[in-house]
């Protein structure tokens, strides 16, 4: 079966009020967090930005001679001013990240760390040191390159990459706007990307009910994961029964 969720239309969105703090600071050696359901953007001394996503931490470390951040959790956009003196560059799992002029993504995720590109190039390179970046300029030119439109997974050592059309490109970066769109997602891939907003944990009594295709918009707040659990209840007559104020389970309608 496919779905279609028509999440704006059936919950109400223009009810919500995105759950944002965009707390515009300017440090250069600080650690920086976006609480569950927040997003937070920090203005460095360069003029480069990183905009933090739902319940992400980043260590940022300036020296004279390199820009360090050390993404300790979450999800990252950064908009990097060039300075081939002064490379940028950014820690994140088992993975260093090295700016070349650019705007990226890098999301640190339960699989590895993914790296998405959407102006410019950086180089990927597997973490010699979680402290210091890499010094080693063959291994640099050696690493794999990331271009605007691309995006890299980095699970261990291996690596793949993937070429993103435009609109899949806005897609992934649509949380910097507060939303989050799907476009036929299996329900249990939308269910855990909306947990990264709020403390709720979905969980389906069937895995099958995960597998099924779904699309739609969602806030970047506790209330996106409220607007998929009202559309599969009202919508679609699946029982949501609630465990505790953290807890929610679906389950298939009673024929």
């Amino acid at each position: 079966r496919r779905w279609a969720v028509a999440a704006a239309a059936a919950a109400g969105l223009a009810a919500m009020a995105l759950i944002a703090v965009w707390g515009l600071r300017q440090q250069d050696d600080s650690t920086f967090q976006a609480a569950v359901g927040e997003q937070t953007t920090v203005a460095l001394s360069d003029g480069s930005t990183l905009k933090l996503n739902s319940n992400s931490k980043a260590h940022v470390e300036y020296t004279p001679d390199a820009r360090v951040v050390f993404l300790e959790r979450g999800e990252a956009f950064f908009s990097v001013v060039h300075n081939v003196n002064r490379p940028f560059w950014v820690h994140a799992g088992n993975s260093w990240v090295r700016d070349v002029g650019t705007a990226f993504n890098v999301y640190l995720a339960p699989s590895g760390v993914v790296v998405t590109v959407s102006e410019g190039v950086v180089k990927v390179l597997h973490a010699g040191s979680d402290e210091l970046p890499p010094a080693d300029a063959a291994a640099i030119s050696a690493a794999a390159s990331v271009s605007a439109g691309e995006q890299l997974k980095v699970h261990g050592r291996a690596e793949a990459l993937r070429d993103l059309d435009e609109a899949q490109l806005a897609r992934l970066l649509a949380w910097r706007q507060g939303s989050l769109n799907f476009e036929d997602e299996p329900l249990g891939t939308v269910a855990d990307e909306l947990m990264r907003y709020t403390n709720l944990k979905i969980e389906f009594s069937d895995p099958a009910l995960r597998k099924l295709r779904v699309g739609g918009t969602f806030r970047t707040s506790p209330e996106g994961a409220e607007a998929l659990l009202t559309v599969l209840h009202d919508g679609f007559g699946m029982t949501v029964r609630r465990d505790g104020p953290d807890r929610v389970y679906i389950e298939e309608p009673t024929r």
